[in-house]
């Protein structure tokens, strides 16, 4: 086996991340709202029926509309052991979390994996939104969110770790950069007055192409160009459902051209040394391919 011999068990906690995640899926049902695995989750899911078994974590994306309308639910739908963290206001981070806060939990996956877990239990969630179909219009469209973005960081520091993180002759000059641009961008958006009031303007500008009206949508966390993941909506929808840790769950219509575009040979695990959690151990075989990619150019 590849991870024989190894000193940690990740099943006690993919056991406690899929109790949040169907907690997030009864709510979903109850409520009639789409999400799709995505990357990992659905990788784990084409390949293992569940998780990929050192996977420390569980991606689920969801439409624009769709997820605005679990934000103004999901606190007060929640049990109490469970919190929701907006991505852009409960942190730095522009994807949500819903974490477990269980008193003691950490303690006990740190015990129970023999893994040094940092963290509590979570699934991640990401926003899926419309982009238009010109590709002049999507680079206006990416200018757009740049401008939004550099206008957040000069207003609000502490919405980047890399900017408040930077150090070095060249993090310096990053940052000086970074700000001196935060400053013209920041004249173009209305005044506000915290950080809550910028990550409205960001939804207000996503809205301008809604998802229900696109043909092309894109998962945009990442705010530069070449890290944009644009697909055809029909890549998504309708969802699949397929088997998942002895129960279901639910994938984009087509994940195996989502994965393969992701991760190349998606079927063939990676070498033994990066069947590892990636969060606790800081190793990601994807994150190595794509360095010894851009390295060959």
């Amino acid at each position: 086996m590849a991870n024989e011999g190894q000193s940690w068990n990740i099943k006690p906690f993919q056991d406690e991340v899929l109790k949040i995640f169907r907690q997030f899926e009864a709510m979903c049902e109850r409520h009639g709202w789409r999400y799709f695995t995505y990357e990992g989750t659905t990788l784990g899911a084409l390949r293992h029926k569940g998780f990929i078994p050192w996977d420390d974590d569980l991606d689920i994306e969801m439409p624009r509309e769709d997820y605005n309308d679990f934000v103004k639910c999901v606190k007060d739908e929640l049990p109490c052991n469970l919190e929701f963290r907006r991505g852009g206001i409960d942190g730095p981070v522009y994807f949500s979390k819903i974490v477990s806060v269980e008193p003691g939990i950490i303690e006990r996956m740190q015990r129970e994996t023999n893994l040094s877990m940092p963290f509590a239990p979570f699934i991640d969630i990401f926003v899926l939104d419309g982009v238009p179909d010109d590709v002049r219009d999507i680079r206006r469209w990416w200018f757009s969110r740049r401008l939004w973005r550099l206008a957040q960081i000069y207003r609000y520091p502490e919405s980047s770790v890399a900017y408040r993180n930077r150090t070095g002759i060249r993090g310096i000059v990053k940052m000086v950069v970074t700000r001196f641009l935060g400053f013209w961008a920041s004249l173009l958006y209305p005044r506000t007055r915290n950080n809550d009031e910028m990550m409205a303007l960001l939804d207000a500008l996503a809205l301008r192409w809604p998802y229900a009206k696109c043909t092309m949508v894109v998962e945009p966390m990442f705010f530069r160009m070449h890290t944009l993941r644009l697909a055809p909506k029909w890549f998504y929808e309708p969802a699949r459902i397929v088997p998942f840790e002895g129960g279901t769950i639910r994938i984009p219509a087509h994940a195996e051209d989502l994965c393969t575009i992701s991760y190349g040979d998606y079927m063939t695990p990676p070498p033994p040394e990066f069947q590892v959690p990636e969060h606790c151990k800081g190793i990601s075989w994807n994150d190595e391919r794509e360095r010894a990619s851009s390295s060959a150019y």
